[in-house]
């Protein structure tokens, strides 16, 4: 009878050890949620080693020139290619069946793989595709000003209105606040633009604007009398062209004037987060904050789950020294082990799950350089996550192999039950 109680004992605590080392990894992955993914300096550190301050005015640049000349058909041909059934068909054939029904069926961002499988078709049959006009995607009154501007005047005027310095102040105060709002320790969180009119309504901005006109067209006479006239108008006119030098610093003092102006009609800052944008931090699960908050409750006490189990197997099973490091020993050397596998698989895996889930879903008319700085940042910002989770692996790892090479060396007492 006694055996058999042992026995039942031993398939009880064997149980428990696998729940033990399933329930310990999982704690191990989450517990570095908080710590990484909820800490602003995961963010900052990021944004500091990818050098996002200083290439950002440059693929801002990218990005306004992109959508400028966004055409949908060179975007993606899949879409205007309803009037060239033979593309059509080397599509099919070069794409495969498969993957041309998905690209078809909606419009997504082509990976660099299907780019090249189309470009035998684009070469035999893409003069068949009908065009779209560019700039589908600009609007307004920006539009015509950006398309008289190359690449190295809108860097300028983006450098002299948001310096990478006062750039990354911003960024940091804003991640500072949203990361404070949603551990609980604010109310709410805003973006500062105090910066921004300063630089507007100061010499920054005039210069900026001084910028955009000069690399307009000669005027006319006719035309500078229209920029004058326009300066003076409330709300102010802007006419495309390229006044003298003498006409211009004539009118320096009512462009810096009308700069003010704008400036002063632009808010101090823009709040993002706070209870009344929709969200409601109070309740658990109410809105993403919520979520997260109850989240981070639930993450407080995860470790108590693996924590019971190893204590029933210490009830159940462990008698001498030699049960103790053995029971204890080798699932903490599998929980360390599986940890570890885990993380190697993301890191592995991050590169397939980018290219297939996440960039063919972006809207096509992103810049490279947009994607690219996207996919860096989250390669950095998923490394201090993956290294907590190889250092949590290792703690938990080694000194459980260590105490399962050492239950061997421990010779069996005389009543044995472990």
């Amino acid at each position: 009878m006694r055996k058999i109680m042992a026995g039942i004992a031993r398939c009880i605590a064997a149980v428990c050890s696998i729940v033990f080392v399933l329930t310990a990894t999982a704690v191990i992955l989450v517990s570095n949620i908080k710590p990484h993914f909820l800490n602003a300096a995961t963010y900052l550190n990021a944004l500091a080693v990818q050098q996002v301050y200083t290439r950002l005015p440059q693929i801002i640049v990218e990005q306004v020139l992109a959508s400028i000349n966004y055409d949908p058909c060179q975007a993606d041909p899949l879409t205007c290619a309803g009037e060239s059934p033979e593309f059509i068909s080397c599509a099919r054939a070069a794409l495969g069946e498969m993957r041309f029904t998905t690209l078809s069926a909606e419009a997504v961002r082509l990976t660099q793989v299907d780019k090249h499988n189309l470009q035998v078709c684009l070469d035999q049959y893409g003069s068949g595709l009908r065009s779209q006009p560019g700039g589908q995607n600009m609007t307004g009154a920006l539009a015509p000003i950006l398309r008289t501007l190359d690449g190295t005047n809108l860097e300028n005027v983006l450098s002299q209105l948001m310096p990478a310095d006062e750039l990354q102040t911003v960024t940091e105060d804003t991640l500072n606040q949203v990361l404070a709002y949603v551990n609980g320790r604010q109310e709410t969180a805003a973006i500062s633009l105090v910066p921004l009119k300063q630089h507007i309504s100061g010499p920054a901005g005039v210069e900026s604007l001084l910028g955009i006109i000069r690399a307009q067209p000669p005027c006319t006479l006719q035309q500078t009398e229209e920029m004058a006239a326009g300066l003076l108008a409330s709300p102010p006119g802007v006419v495309l062209c390229n006044p003298s030098e003498p006409m211009l610093k004539l009118l320096g003092g009512i462009i810096q004037y009308q700069l003010g102006a704008l400036a002063g009609g632009i808010p101090d800052q823009i709040v993002i987060l706070s209870p009344t944008t929709g969200e409601n931090p109070e309740l658990p699960g109410g809105g993403l904050i919520g979520t997260i908050r109850l989240v981070q409750l639930i993450l407080r006490f995860a470790p108590i789950l693996p924590l019971f189990f190893l204590l029933l197997i210490t009830l159940l099973v462990i008698r001498s020294p030699k049960s103790w490091l053995r029971w204890w020993g080798i699932p903490f050397f599998i929980t360390g082990l599986l940890a570890f596998g885990l993380a190697v698989c993301m890191s592995i895996l991050f590169e397939q799950a980018w290219q297939g889930l996440l960039v063919t879903h972006l809207p096509p008319v992103l810049s490279d350089g947009l994607v690219t700085l996207a996919h860096d940042l989250l390669r950095a910002i998923l490394q201090p996550y993956l290294a907590g989770v190889y250092l949590g692996a290792c703690l938990l790892g080694l000194p459980g192999l260590g105490m399962w090479i050492g239950s061997v060396f421990i010779r069996q007492g005389a009543r044995p039950s472990g």
